[in-house]
This record gives C-alpha cells, structure tokens and sequence, in this order.
C-alpha cells in the first residue's frame, strides 16, 4: 500500500474513533439537558431532543433549513424511539421580518 492511500485510511480511521469516543459524552450532555440545539435561527438549526411521554419514549431529531420561498423554512421531524411509535413529519413556517412567526402548514414549502 503506497503513502498516500495509507495516510488517508488513518485519518478516516482517526475520525472514525474520535465519533466512538464521543458518544458518550453526547449521550450524557442530551440526558442532563434534554435537548442539544445548534443554531439559533428559528429557520435553520439542528434540534435533537429526549422524548419522555407516558406512552413515547426516545429521541427527537428536528432539522429546520431557509427554503427557496423567501422568509420561509422547511422543517423536518424525526422520531427515533424504543418505546412507542412516532409520525415523521415535514411542514413549512414562514416569517416576518421580525422573526415572528407567520403560520405553518404540513408539507414543504413552495419555490416561487
């Protein structure tokens, strides 16, 4: 095997452990907070949340992106539970100016 490919290999290797290893801490992070957000834009973050209902129990995975419709945003909801069951969904919200929330509906947004 020549250097290059070699290098290459440890480095996806490298990475490879580093997500192993960190696992953990995530875990405990989401257990002590019950939600890990990145972004704080109410049209683009990342979201992944604790489900603890009485008949529900797992994780939550909301990712909201800015569509091509202007002040708009395409949310999707994923349910990854080992207790109960949980509807995946898609829907869009819209926005003034301000930040404040115009409405929602189920589906995704429309490119003008």
């Amino acid at each position: 095997m020549s250097r290059t490919p070699r290098r290459i290999l440890y480095i996806v290797l490298f990475f490879l452990w580093l997500v192993v290893m960190l696992f953990p801490l995530f875990a405990v992070v989401l257990a002590a907070r019950e939600q890990i957000q990145i972004g704080d834009n109410p049209g683009s973050h990342l979201r992944i949340f604790l489900v603890q209902e009485q008949e529900a129990r797992g994780v939550g995975v909301e990712w909201a992106r800015l569509s091509g419709s202007e002040g708009c945003a395409e949310t999707r909801l994923t349910y990854l539970l080992w207790r109960g069951e949980g509807e995946n969904t898609r829907f869009c919200s819209c926005f003034d100016a301000g930040g404040q929330s115009l409405g929602s509906h189920p589906g995704s947004c429309a490119v003008d």
